[in-house]
């Protein structure tokens, strides 16, 4: 009885005999046991049936018309699905001729008739189990041939007689035949990477000499220049006996992810838009260098610099602009360490002069924004870092094109030097940025050495910067009102909403030490909003306390003025306050309009079309020309106070005065002029046509209260022809 087997129920057979008898014969003893049975006549037939059924056993008799056997075995085997089909030669010849012949065609096995029926069920099941092994054996291959090509990984053996055979997947990996499987270690490290050679050679010499696995990893190139990395690892094997006799192991292409971790390491240690090193690259070497035991014989130098007005600069060009400038930078920094190293290291102390190249150390990195720094390690004295300094101020101060567009910028510096201004690498950059935040105080475009002094003014800072967050949320902040009057008949006409701060411990502080700690740090923004708001505030107060519709002027920082929602912020607030928007007047300097021309017209075109009037303030100060002066829709021009302080003394401020009143009044704009303290400055005023004046000759900044009572004052005894004295 043939053990029970559930896969023959589904397996097909074909029968392939010109005998009708024997395949009926074949059929029905098979179509018992289960089997599906197909049948066909001559070889043609059978070839047919094959592609057509696929099936999992064929018989194939030998001798027929049309076509034989021999002829239609290979015919079979050229069929996909039936290169691994068990076939069975059916033959009435029993010479060995003919059974090596069906061998040759592609037989699996043969019988001869007359065919015992029993056994040819026992045959035919084991030749399916065979053939389920194989199936299943050939599927394993595939999958690891293909794990193995996915992870490209192949196997190789080198026996200790010189000769190395491998698996298809290092044929690819190392450029060599693909119709050679095997050759000797010449041969088959004949693309090894020369620099490679002795690491590969002492590796296969430990292993066979001192019977040593090894793991490598070496470089291949090829004759045209192609480069990989492969992980080669190896196993010694031994014999029965225990002999050493080969090293067998594996062999993978690791070139993507050396590649990959190339890009790992680049993105970690060096800035996307420069190129250069990061913040994280030069602290670790930084790091190393304040590790090691200082000699004294040398010293090291961190100078810390920044573009002075980047960020107007960045918004104005656009950010793509503006990361082409910070490559331009960091090239020309680039060129200057270059030619600083074929230049010569001087020592102060001494008076010697020594060449810099031996022992000197230059990195630079970029922080971030516009933010650099250059290291300069090995150098003799605190001067070469000036040097390094100068030659920097003057490089970056050189015009550079961007985008077609020639602009000019400059750079201010900070330098501390180890191991004179700290030990470590915290302090060390903390002290540089102070020294930065020094040179940019002092005017830019300069450099500065860290001292104790500047480190009590950087705490001093970052202190304000702490109590400014806070003072918003504590109501820390006050508007005083400056009153704004006719210049004839000394009628009140507006103010100017001016901020104060006044801190719980340190008093009243100054807008002229926060205001741009504020800018610097974004706080304007809601600092700016809040004045607004409460400038709103006051005027629908003094509405409702029955005083004329006087007009407050509000200042307009560049952050205010950059952004997208202005109008939409601004027309909220009027509209929540119910008051006319007529009644604001909005302050915007000069050098903010000038940044992106085309973007301030519209702009200001929408705040005019809702109803506020728009001065240009400290006009005189920026570099506006008449032709784009006129496009502005401005209603007013506010003539900066450095003119107004000596216009009764000096004929070019007197002249620089008029000649603006003068342009203001052909473009039908009012004049403003601010910071009138004395009487003979209000009579050339006067003189030359000013419409409005505001200054402590008139009235000191007052709080909403005593602006209420000065403004109802100025009702019922306006000041008669200004002759007033000074208020203080």
């Amino acid at each position: 009885m043939l053990p029970f087997n559930e896969d023959r129920y589904s397996s097909i057979i074909l029968v392939v005999d010109d005998d009708i008898t024997i395949r009926f014969m074949v059929k029905e003893s098979l179509e018992q046991l289960g089997f599906l049975v197909e049948e066909a006549e001559n070889g043609i037939q059978a070839v047919e049936r094959a592609r057509e059924l696929k099936p999992d056993i064929i018989l194939l008799d030998v001798m027929m018309p049309e076509m034989d056997g021999f002829t239609a075995c290979p015919l079979i085997r050229e069929i996909p699905e039936c290169q691994h089909t068990p076939i069975l030669m059916m033959t009435g010849l029993d010479d060995l001729e003919s059974i090596n012949k069906s061998y040759q065609v592609g037989a699996t096995d043969f019988t001869t008739k007359p065919i015992n029926y029993t056994l040819l069920s026992h045959r035919l099941l084991y030749m399916l189990r065979s053939k389920q092994t194989a199936d299943d054996l050939r599927a394993s291959q595939v999958r690891l041939d293909q794990a193995q090509r996915l992870a490209k990984v192949g196997y190789w053996e080198w026996d200790f007689n010189n000769l190395v055979s491998w698996s298809e997947q290092v044929t690819d990996t190392f450029w060599l035949p693909s119709d050679k499987l095997f050759g000797e270690t010449t041969y088959f490290f004949q693309n090894l990477h020369k620099k490679d050679f002795e690491k590969v050679k002492a590796a296969l010499k430990l292993a066979r000499d001192k019977e040593q696995n090894f793991s490598i990893e070496y470089r291949l190139k090829n004759k045209s220049g192609q480069s990989r990395v492969v992980f080669h690892e190896a196993e010694v094997s031994y014999n029965d006996s225990g002999k050493a006799t080969s090293l067998i192991g594996t062999i993978q292409d690791i070139t993507d992810r050396k590649k990959a971790e190339h890009e790992i390491q680049k993105l970690a240690n060096f800035d996307k838009v420069t190129g250069l090193p990061n913040r994280t690259s030069l602290r670790q070497k930084l790091e190393k260098i304040v590790s090691q035991k200082y000699s004294g014989d040398h010293i090291t130098a961190i100078l810390t610099l920044d573009l002075d007005h980047f960020k107007r600069l960045n918004d104005t060009l656009g950010h793509d602009r503006g990361d082409d400038l910070l490559r331009k930078t960091a090239t020309r920094l680039s060129s200057c360490i270059e030619e600083y190293e074929h230049e010569t290291d001087v020592d102060l102390s001494s008076t010697r002069i020594h060449n810099a190249k031996p022992s000197l150390e230059n990195t630079l990195a970029h922080f971030g924004g516009d933010e650099f720094v250059v290291m300069m390690n090995g150098i003799r004295a605190a001067e070469n870092a000036a040097i390094m300094a100068r030659k920097i101020n003057e490089a970056i101060s050189q015009p550079v094109e961007i985008n077609g567009n020639e602009i000019s910028v400059t750079t201010s510096i900070g330098i501390s030097v180890f191991p004179e201004d700290g030990t470590d690498v915290d302090t060390l950059i903390k002290q540089s940025g102070a020294a930065l935040y020094h040179a940019k105080s002092e005017g830019r475009n300069c450099y500065k050495f860290f001292t104790a002094t500047m480190n009590a003014r950087a705490f001093e800072r970052l202190s304000l910067e702490v109590n400014l967050r806070k003072a918003l949320e504590n109501d820390q902040f006050l508007l005083f009102y400056q009153p704004k009057v006719d210049a004839i008949s000394g009628q009140a006409l507006g103010m100017e909403a001016l901020i104060r701060w006044k801190h719980p411990e340190l008093g009243m502080i100054s807008p002229a030490e926060f205001i741009p700690v504020a800018e610097q740090t974004g706080l304007i923004i809601p600092i700016g909003k809040w004045i607004f708001e409460e400038s709103c505030r006051f005027i629908k107060i003094m509405k409702e306390r029955g005083l004329p519709p006087l007009t407050i002027a509000v200042n307009l920082s560049g952050a205010q003025f950059s952004q997208s929602d202005l109008l939409s912020t601004l027309s909220d607030t009027v509209k929540k306050a119910g008051i006319n928007p007529q009644q604001i007047e909005l302050e915007i300097t000069e050098s903010l309009i000038m940044n992106d021309i085309e973007q301030a017209i519209n702009t200001l075109n929408q705040l005019r079309e809702f109803g506020f009037s728009i001065a240009i303030d400290d006009f005189g100060t920026g570099y506006s020309s008449l032709a784009y002066l006129k496009k502005f829709p401005i209603t007013t021009l506010k003539i900066d106070q450095s003119f107004i302080q000596g216009i009764h003394k000096d004929p070019d401020d007197r002249s620089i005065v008029q000649a603006i009143i003068s342009l203001a009044h052909s473009l039908r704009l009012k004049v403003i002029a601010e910071g009138i303290e004395e009487k003979e400055q209000l009579c050339v005023l006067r003189d030359q046509g000013c419409d409005i004046i505001q200054g402590y000759y008139f009235s000191r900044p007052l709080g909403e209260e005593d602006l209420i009572e000065w403004t109802k004052q100025q009702d019922k005894d306006p000041v008669e022809d200004l002759e007033g004295t000074m208020v203080v």
